[in-house]
């Protein structure tokens, strides 16, 4: 097994397909299909299985009567939650069975449940790390000095409580605010592009802020991103203490752009095979770009395998089924034995 850059993938997969070229000018040149392609085999390799080098483990503090959270950047999938303050494992709560659980407590008018959250309920993913903390307009600012016009900001929000959009165009790492009021406590939807149609990247980190107060950060764009998103949790029961929640998770990956990245496992062998069937299918030869497909396909289950413990079985006990015994909501029980 062995990794490589991206650059370097590319030319291997080239030389498979004898072709060598490096141009870039004109729509039909091979490069940016195969740039491209690089990118859709290895994210079709870190979908396939839960590799081990995708979790990773942060803090999370937790308020008293906050319930609501913004998961870290990177987390695309939630793997376990533990209250390291009182000792206690904070599971998974599906949102049906969350209203179906406190709607008898919830009509009781002014009845708030507080106490130490044992249960988390997924509550989507945001734009944005936090919501307008009052009706603002917002900033948009640069890391570098380059990402200036064309490149622009869309920011999508309420005003007046009706969906409105605009583009703030980047000024560099001088702050640029937008011309419309959002409302308190909505949440914005973000992203980056340019305003004369032209494939650019960003430069830097752009941050989205409030306009009156600039600590109020809402949310980053990484250099080479298109939109950024956040997971969110709400916690069950409301926060009667301040806690420290270590959250492991699956860490989301970001697409090869560079030409010295590298993927997140070495599986460089196995992108260049992918990389090689797509080739074959554009060029239209069906027969070998099938049996180039299964290759690819037994490379990475190869490379599973490969990586996975000797003998190690997964054990499951699934949920007893009964509803109403709050301490065996959603048991599912993964571990591992020898």
């Amino acid at each position: 097994m062995i990794n490589d850059t991206f650059k370097r993938i590319c030319v291997r997969s080239q030389a498979l397909v004898q072709n060598t070229s490096t141009s870039t000018s004109n729509a039909n040149d091979l490069l940016p299909k195969v740039k491209d392609w690089c990118r859709t085999r290895y994210d079709r390799i870190l979908r396939s299985f839960p590799w081990d080098e995708l979790n990773r483990s942060y803090n999370l503090s937790v308020t008293t009567g906050t319930r609501d959270y913004a998961l870290r950047y990177d987390v695309e999938q939630i793997i376990k939650m533990w209250d390291s303050t009182h000792g206690i494992e904070i599971t998974a709560l599906d949102i049906r069975d969350h209203i179906r659980f406190n709607a008898v407590m919830l009509e009781v008018s002014g009845n708030v449940q507080t106490g130490n959250p044992d249960q988390y309920v997924d509550i989507g993913s945001k734009s944005v790390s936090a919501l307008l903390s009052t009706a603002d307009r917002v900033q948009v600012l640069s890391t570098s000095a380059s990402d200036t016009s064309p490149k622009i900001i869309r920011i999508t929000g309420e005003v007046s409580g009706m969906p409105v959009s605009e583009s703030i165009t980047l000024t560099g790492t001088t702050a640029a605010s937008s011309t419309n009021t959002f409302d308190s406590g909505t949440e914005l939807t973000i992203s980056a592009g340019t305003s004369d149609g032209t494939l650019q990247d960003l430069s830097g980190v752009v941050t989205v802020r409030e306009f009156t107060t600039n600590a109020n950060v809402l949310a980053k764009l990484a250099p080479n991103e298109r939109a950024p998103y956040y997971k969110w949790i709400r916690l069950s029961v409301t926060p009667a203490s301040a806690l420290t929640a270590q959250v492991w998770y699956k860490k989301r990956w970001m697409p090869l752009t560079n030409d010295n990245d590298v993927p997140l496992i070495p599986c460089a062998n196995e992108i260049v095979e992918g990389v090689v069937a797509d080739a074959l299918w554009e060029d239209g030869q069906e027969t070998a770009a099938q049996s180039q497909e299964n290759k690819f396909v037994k490379s990475v289950t190869e490379l599973w395998y490969s990586r996975r413990p000797r003998n190690l079985i997964t054990q499951i006990i699934p949920d007893n089924g009964d509803p109403q015994a709050y301490g065996q909501r959603n048991l599912y029980y993964f571990g591992n034995s020898y």
